[in-house]
């Protein structure tokens, strides 16, 4: 049996290697690619982090590296919707 599931907030979790350094909820009413300037935000504010794992509302994940450009972020955020 498989379980649909919907989650109420994108999760974006900032790690460095395998470890997580910093959780952050992010609302639903937020879009997407505010979601992933959340996230970039936050890679660069933590000097350690090394990627961002980003779960969407519908459970699917993204993996966002902080030497990621503009272009290559946005397309990512698009598998999120």
């Amino acid at each position: 049996m498989t379980d649909i599931v919907a989650y109420d907030k994108y999760r974006v979790c900032i790690m460095k290697g395998d470890e997580v350094v910093q959780k952050l909820g992010v609302p639903s009413k937020r879009s997407v690619f505010r979601v992933v300037e959340v996230a970039h935000y936050e890679l660069s504010r933590v000097t350690t982090a090394t990627h961002a794992m980003i779960r969407g509302l519908d459970g699917n994940e993204i993996t966002l590296y902080a030497d990621d450009g503009w272009v290559k972020s946005k397309v990512k955020a698009m598998k999120l919707k």
